[in-house]
């Protein structure tokens, strides 16, 4: 976060990335393997998937339990409001 908003560092090139990395005491070594590899190429094409799914447009955007989308910046009660569905469509009521 520090990288992109505060330097205006370049998120999006993989020495960067590592140099980050590297800054918060991860292994440089293994930053740049996974940054350059495809390790969790299925993990990110799930993600997209559900960004797809739940309507993402813009950041930010959150998503709850694969399933509830909330965009922008919302005020409380509404993150609220969609943790509560969440709670709620995993535990239905007893009947």
């Amino acid at each position: 976060m520090r990288g992109y908003f505060t330097e205006g560092a370049s998120i999006g090139a993989v020495d960067t990335l590592v140099r980050l990395c590297e800054e918060v005491g991860l292994d440089p070594v293994r930053a740049r393997a996974v940054a350059e590899g495809s390790e969790y190429a299925a993990e990110v094409e799930a993600d997209v998937a559900i960004a797809q799914r739940v309507g993402i447009g813009g950041v930010p955007f959150f998503v709850i339990d694969s399933a509830i989308g909330v965009s922008g910046a919302q005020p409380p009660e509404v993150i609220l409001g969609a943790l509560t569905e969440a709670w709620e469509r995993a535990r239905p009521a007893a009947s």
